[in-house]
C-alpha cells in the first residue's frame, strides 16, 4: 500500500515486477481496494509465468485482469456478455495497447 501521490490521478493500483502497489488515495472502499489487488496481483502472476513483460502490457494482459476482477466482483464467472464488455472497456480504456490477441467486436 501506498498513501503517498499516485502516478496519475485516475491510478488505484500498478503491477510491478514481483508486486502489486495500490494508491491509497485512489480508493474510495474496502470492496475497491480488494478488486484492485486482484486486477493488479493478476499482472503479477503474468509477469512471473512470462505471459505479461514487465513495462510492455498488451489489451489481452488487461482484458485478462479486468476478468479476474470480475470474477471477484460479480462472485462468479462472468457471462459471455459481460467478457465481450469488459474486451470493449479494455480497447476503450488502452488504445495505444498492442492487441496481444485480443479478439471479439
Amino acid at each position: 500500500m501506498d498513501f503517498g501521490a499516485p502516478p496519475e490521478p485516475d491510478v488505484a493500483g500498478e503491477a510491478l515486477s514481483h508486486r502489486a502497489v495500490l494508491y491509497m488515495q485512489n480508493v474510495q472502499s474496502v470492496d475497491d481496494a480488494v478488486a484492485t489487488v486482484v486486477h493488479e496481483s493478476s499482472h503479477v502472476t503474468q509477469m512471473a509465468r512470462r505471459i505479461e513483460v514487465p513495462h510492455a502490457p498488451t489489451q489481452m494482459n488487461e482484458y485478462l485482469a479486468f476478468r479476474r476482477e470480475a470474477l471477484y466482483s460479480l462472485g462468479r464467472r462472468p457471462s459471455l456478455a459481460e467478457r465481450l464488455e469488459l474486451m470493449h472497456k479494455v480497447r476503450r480504456l488502452y488504445p495505444s495497447l498492442p492487441s496481444g490477441g485480443l479478439k471479439g467486436h
